[in-house]
């Protein structure tokens, strides 16, 4: 498992095909899991129809942060997207 911080808010885990971003509660507006959740849905179902946008799979809260996971099988790394014109 590979473990880094992505920018100034959060870390990412990544293992095999899933990856886990953790950032803390204290820098979102949310304060609870299910307020971040509605949220994150209603930004999903603006976005839907776009295929430049990854949705998580699951958010859960771990300690003191909230934890979005993506399941990555199939995906495109990032520097093999950033070579299309």
């Amino acid at each position: 498992m590979q473990q880094f911080t992505i920018n100034k808010y959060g870390e990412v885990e990544v293992e095999q095909n899933e990856l886990r971003y953790f950032i803390p509660i204290a820098y979102t507006e949310a304060s609870e899991l299910d307020e971040l959740e509605e949220a994150y849905r209603r930004k999903g179902k603006e976005l839907m129809d776009s295929p430049y946008y990854l949705f998580a799979n699951n958010l859960e809260l771990v300690r003191n942060r909230f934890c979005f996971t993506f399941q990555l099988e199939e995906m495109k790394a990032f520097h093999y997207i950033r070579q299309f014109f």
